[in-house]
């Protein structure tokens, strides 16, 4: 289209002595660009950590990014990201989010703008536990010195939770109900948040 508007120019001027000169317009991008979240609330992000000591970002990083929401004055759709490694251990994790527009700014490069997300990365779900079974004794003589067993307990997140129960050193004649528990190791959480 300006070849054909300097064309047209030209033949405006079809006889004499015409001096041309070009002149240079350079339009810069001085306004960096407007980066925030789709709501509020979604500074701080939380996942359940689905594998051991943690959370794979893969499975999460789509609606991380679509918390996300950019905008720039010159109507050019700004580029978004943020670095983030491929796991996440238990804890608190912040993330600094970039949005970059094309520019040229007037230093030369881009405009850009920072935001910064924090990803928790937490164990709320208990550890599954299944007691031993259940044990039947014949004695003469009372207290009685019984090995109740261990039950089975598993967690994802805490492969190593901790496992208590209530029943005695040594069990008196009739039925005593021993109760068990699992627990996450929230030493693990403290010291990794």
């Amino acid at each position: 289209v300006r070849e054909e508007v300097a064309g047209e120019f030209l033949e405006s001027y079809p006889t004499g002595v015409v001096n041309l000169q070009t002149q240079a317009v350079r339009v810069l991008d001085v306004t960096a660009p407007l980066i925030g979240f789709v709501d509020p609330a979604l500074a701080t992000f939380r996942v359940e950590a689905l594998e051991p000591g943690g959370a794979s970002t893969l499975a999460f990083r789509g609606a991380l990014r679509d918390s996300i929401v950019a905008s720039d004055a010159c109507n050019r759709t700004p580029k978004v990201n943020a670095p983030l490694p491929t796991f996440l251990p238990l804890g608190n994790h912040p993330v600094t989010w970039t949005a970059r527009d094309a520019g040229p700014a007037p230093g030369g490069g881009v405009n850009e703008s920072a935001l910064v997300q924090t990803i928790v990365v937490e164990d709320t779900l208990p550890p599954q536990i299944a007691p031993p079974p259940s044990i039947v004794v014949e004695s003469n003589t009372s207290p009685v010195v019984i090995d109740t067993g261990s039950p089975q307990v598993f967690d994802i997140a805490d492969l190593e939770p901790t496992i208590e129960f209530d029943g005695p050193a040594d069990f008196p004649f009739g039925v005593t109900t021993v109760r068990w528990r699992a627990s996450w190791n929230r030493l693990l959480y403290a010291l990794s948040a």
